[in-house]
């Protein structure tokens, strides 16, 4: 199908082999999805018509899980409408803090590196703010506008391992991190945990990751855990031209993250499942979920459909290192970019207005924000283990 189509035109989920290829429009209609609505997200709907909702919400997992991309694209998947609330809302941010201000200024010098940010260190946290206003196109009722302002935590995937005392005393930046880290989840919500969809998570942090799980049970602030299943591109590579069309589909969806809790993320799997069980027999009042989501800060190449991903080789030194880079549409003055690295690949205008649409990941904010996660690649866990 071609990728620049009509936005109004509707694809029904019939398979991969059948969905729409224009990145710019997830197809997440496959099995039709009901709304479970509690009471909670009801009563947040009502506040909605008097005064902002806060949101306090936490983004955790291990190094090099994707968080701080996460973060730093939403800007962009909103600019890019590459989400699926595009289609029944119109988003916009409001108010960023300095320290969201700071993570956006980080792109900068990211875009000319191909969109490889430095990893997060164990003693930088941060602390962003961000208002997301969703406003519902015509006819959908009077609760139509969500205005939220997101309180969330970031930091590097190493403060989920609890130091002993006298190696916190000798690292005074992560001795100040990890208590922001405890500080924010005993005040948070909703817990956005990062996890890549590929690859293997670091033994001892995920020993940490599942202990969290068992704290966030006592916790009864915590309504739900959105786990953020990232780097959903990189499952694409294979198919070229054909990824975003094997990959924007509910079921395809459905079968990649379970397919992740089966095998890699096995462990973190059993966790979560103990966390679903245990929160779904509470009474209703206190019920607690746990809902999944792919997501991409790469995305798909627009008006290509392939995954917006190379992995460049070079070598440093004696060692022989792989980066794996936001990639451009291959043309003849470009036709040499995998044998080189130039300094600066592409502009950063050619970056943010051109090749880099990020794949949903608004959308988990956004189901925070509506409690609504129809239309969307968004499964609850129950739903992956059946």
């Amino acid at each position: 199908m071609n990728p620049d189509q009509d936005d109004s035109a509707k694809t029904e989920d019939k398979g991969p082999s059948e969905a729409t290829s224009d990145p710019t429009e997830p197809d997440a209609r496959g099995k039709k999805t009901k709304s479970k609505t509690s009471g909670w997200w009801r009563r947040r709907r009502a506040d909605q018509e008097t005064q902002p909702t806060v949101s306090r919400c936490m983004v955790i997992g291990p190094v090099a899980a994707g968080k701080t991309q996460l973060l730093t694209s939403l800007q962009r998947c909103i600019d890019a409408k590459s989400h699926s609330y595009a289609k029944r809302y119109t988003a916009s941010f409001g108010i960023k803090n300095d320290a969201f201000r700071d993570l956006d200024d980080s792109l900068a010098d990211a875009y000319s590196r191909g969109l490889k940010l430095e990893s997060t260190q164990t003693g930088d946290c941060f602390l962003p703010e961000f208002d997301l206003h969703l406003t519902a196109h015509a006819g959908r009722g009077s609760s139509s506008r969500y205005d939220t302002r997101f309180l969330t935590f970031e930091g590097s995937g190493g403060l989920l391992i609890k130091r002993s005392h006298s190696e916190a005393r000798l690292d005074l930046g992560y001795q100040e991190c990890r208590k922001m880290l405890e500080d924010a989840l005993n005040k948070c919500e909703t817990v956005l945990i990062c996890l890549p969809i590929v690859g293997w998570v670091d033994s001892q942090q995920e020993q940490e990751l599942n202990q969290f799980f068992h704290e966030f049970l006592e916790n009864r602030r915590i309504h739900s855990l959105v786990v953020c299943l990232t780097m959903y591109e990189k499952l694409g590579v294979r198919y070229g031209r054909n990824a975003y069309q094997r990959l924007a589909t509910r079921t395809a969806a459905w079968e990649a993250m379970r397919h992740a809790f089966d095998n890699h993320l096995s462990a973190v799997g059993n966790a979560l499942d103990q966390f679903s069980r245990r929160g779904s027999s509470l009474r209703k009042r206190h019920r607690r979920r746990v809902w999944c989501t792919p997501v991409s800060s790469y995305g798909f190449v627009p008006h290509n459909g392939g995954a917006n991903l190379i992995h460049i080789r070079y070598t440093q030194g004696n060692r022989s290192l792989q980066d794996e880079l936001l990639r451009t549409i291959p043309t003849p003055i470009d036709s040499r970019f995998r044998e080189h690295i130039p300094e600066r690949p592409y502009s950063q205008e050619q970056a943010y207005r051109t090749y880099w649409r990020p794949f949903l990941t608004i959308d988990p904010f956004a189901f925070v924000a509506t409690g609504d996660p129809t239309g969307t690649l968004i499964h609850s866990y129950e739903e992956l283990r059946r």
